[in-house]
């Protein structure tokens, strides 16, 4: 997808990797705290369904490439 977007010179690519270091971060962060016992992995899990893929994957990813959710 980066990739995708620096070829065409998408020009918000700098934020939009930037929103993927994060959630990158706070994945990682939640994994941590679940591996140690601090979080259940309900939390884990609503991150990774509420955030990366109904946020971002369905939202923000899925606007650069409209043809994907044509019947």
């Amino acid at each position: 997808e980066e990739k995708i977007l620096k070829d065409i010179g998408f020009p918000g690519l700098d934020t939009h990797q930037k929103e993927h270091a994060d959630l990158l971060a706070k994945a990682q962060e939640l994994k941590g705290a679940y591996d140690q016992g601090t979080v259940s992995a309900i939390v884990f899990f609503s991150f990774l369904m509420d955030d990366v893929i109904l946020g971002h994957l369905l939202e923000k990813d899925v606007s650069f490439f409209p043809y994907t959710m044509e019947a």
